[in-house]
C-alpha cells in the first residue's frame, strides 16, 4: 500500500510539473497586448523637477481569442509600473516607479511622472520610460519606450552673482557670491560649488558655500579668498553649480559659468618735482616738470596728464599731455607749461594734476596729485635782477676787477654832470662881476 501510494504521487507530479512551467514559460506565453506611450509635451526645464505628463493607452490584440472570458479585444494591463532607464541626464523623483491603475483594452490613462532635469543637460534629451505590467493574470512583460524632448534653461528662483568680476594678478583677492531667492517660496538647503582651472586661481578658503535656508525675495552675501596666479589667462571660467529644495522638498539645480578677467598691477608714482621760474610774475611763463613711474608689473598705455589751471593760468597749448604707455618700471618726463595773467595777484597757487591710463583689460584708471607755484608781485622780476647785478658788482670790485659798467658808469656821468654844471655857472657869476 505504502509502495503504491508514493508511485502514484510522483506519476502525479510528473505530469503537473510540466504544466505549471509552460504557464510561465516565455515560449509558450501569449502575445502582450499593444501599447503606447507619449506625452503631450515637448520641452523640459534643466535644473528643475518637472511634472511630465504621460499617457498610457493599451491597445490590445484584435485577434485574441480569450476562450472562457467576454473580452475580445485583448487581455488588461495590471500592476503597471512606470520608472526610467538609460537616462544620465535625468532621474526619478521619488522611489523610483509611478503606479498606474489597471488599464483594459482600447483604454487610456494618464499619470504625471516627476523627473528632475540636469542643469547642464543637453538641448535635446532623449528619456527612456520603462514600463513593467502583468497581463492575462500569470504573464508579466518589461519594456523601455523613448521619449524625446527639447530642454530650457527656465526661470529659477535662485540667482548667483559674483563680484568683482575683474581680478589682479599676483594678489590676494575677495571674491563675494550674491546668492539672491526671486521666487515666492523659502529655499532651503543651498549649496554652492565653485571651481577654476588652477592654473589660474588657487582658493585659500572652501569651494563648497552652504546656505541653511533663503526666504523670498532676500539675499545672502558669502566671502571667498582666491590667490590668482601671476601667468592667469586674461579670460577665464569661474564655474559653479548650486543644490536647493523648494515648494515641499522639491529639489532645484542651477549651473552656470562666469568668465573672470585678470590684469596686472600698475601703480604710477611722480616724482622729482620742479617749478622753473620759482617765483614767477605776472605776464610770464611757467614750466612745471615731473616724472612718472610706474611701479606695477603691468604696462599702462594710453596715460594722459591733465592739469586743472586756477584762475589766472592759462595752459600753454593743449590743456592735456598724451604720455603714451609706461611700461613695469618705466619712466616718462612730463612738462606742463602755462601763462600766468597779467592782473594775477601774488600768492601761493595749488594746481591739481590728474594722470589716467588704461589697464591690460582696456579698463579706464586714473591717480592725482597737486602742484604749486608761487607768483610774487609785479616787477619782482626786475628787482631782484638789479640786486643781482649790484651783488655781481661788488665780487667783480671786491676781486681786484674794476669795471667801468653796472653801478660805476652811472655814478661817473652824474659826476661829470655835477662839475659841469657848477663850471658853468661860477662862470656866469664872474661875467655879471664884471
Amino acid at each position: 500500500m505504502k509502495i503504491g501510494a508514493i508511485t502514484m504521487l510522483l506519476i502525479s507530479l510528473s505530469v503537473c510539473v510540466p504544466v505549471a512551467l509552460a504557464a510561465v514559460t516565455t515560449s509558450s506565453a501569449p502575445a502582450p497586448p499593444n501599447f503606447y506611450i507619449t506625452s503631450n509635451t515637448s520641452d523640459l526645464c534643466k535644473g528643475l523637477v518637472n511634472y511630465i505628463p504621460i499617457t498610457l493607452t493599451n491597445g490590445g490584440i484584435p485577434e485574441y481569442l480569450n476562450i472562457g472570458g467576454t473580452n475580445t479585444k485583448g487581455p488588461a494591463m495590471d500592476d503597471i509600473q512606470l520608472g526610467l532607464s538609460g537616462t544620465k541626464s535625468g532621474y526619478l523623483i521619488g522611489n523610483g516607479t509611478v503606479s498606474v491603475p489597471p488599464l483594459n483594452a482600447t483604454n487610456s490613462t494618464s499619470v504625471n511622472i516627476p523627473v528632475f532635469i540636469n542643469a547642464n543637460a543637453s538641448s535635446v534629451l532623449s528619456l527612456g520610460i520603462s514600463i513593467n505590467y502583468y497581463f492575462d493574470t500569470f504573464y508579466e512583460d518589461s519594456e523601455v519606450r523613448n521619449l524625446t524632448f527639447g530642454t530650457e534653461t527656465c526661470n529659477s528662483p535662485l540667482r548667483v552673482d559674483i563680484s568683482p568680476q575683474a581680478l589682479t594678478t599676483q594678489t590676494r583677492e575677495n571674491i563675494t557670491f550674491n546668492l539672491t531667492n526671486n521666487g515666492s517660496t523659502t529655499l532651503n538647503s543651498i549649496t554652492l560649488h565653485v571651481t577654476a582651472p588652477s592654473t589660474d586661481l588657487a582658493w585659500l578658503t572652501s569651494q563648497t558655500i552652504q546656505v541653511p535656508h533663503l526666504m523670498p525675495k532676500s539675499s545672502a552675501h558669502v566671502n571667498e579668498t582666491v590667490y590668482v596666479a601671476q601667468n592667469a589667462s586674461q579670460l577665464f571660467p569661474l564655474n559653479f553649480s548650486a543644490n536647493y529644495f523648494y515648494n515641499n522638498s522639491r529639489l532645484g539645480q542651477i549651473s552656470d559659468s562666469i568668465i573672470m578677467l585678470s590684469g596686472g598691477i600698475i601703480s604710477i608714482e611722480p616724482s622729482s618735482l620742479t617749478t622753473s621760474p620759482s617765483p614767477v610774475t605776472p605776464g610770464s611763463i611757467v614750466s612745471i616738470s615731473f616724472i612718472l613711474t610706474n611701479l606695477g608689473t603691468s604696462s599702462a598705455s594710453t596715460v594722459i596728464v591733465t592739469p586743472t589751471a586756477p584762475p589766472g593760468f592759462v595752459p600753454f597749448g593743449s590743456n592735456s599731455v598724451f604720455v603714451g604707455t609706461i611700461a613695469p618700471s618705466g619712466q616718462s618726463p612730463v612738462t606742463l607749461t602755462f601763462t600766468i595773467a597779467n592782473n594775477t595777484k601774488a600768492g601761493n597757487y595749488q594746481i591739481p594734476v590728474e594722470v589716467s591710463y588704461l589697464n591690460s583689460l582696456r579698463s579706464n584708471l586714473s591717480i592725482s596729485f597737486n602742484t604749486s607755484v608761487e607768483v610774487g608781485a609785479a616787477g619782482f622780476a626786475l628787482g631782484a635782477s638789479s640786486n643781482a647785478s649790484q651783488v655781481a658788482v661788488r665780487r667783480n670790485f671786491s676781486g681786484g676787477g674794476f669795471e667801468l659798467y653796472g653801478i660805476l658808469t652811472p655814478i661817473l656821468a652824474i659826476t661829470t654832470i655835477v662839475f659841469l654844471s657848477l663850471y658853468i655857472r661860477e662862470r656866469r657869476k664872474r661875467r655879471h662881476a664884471k
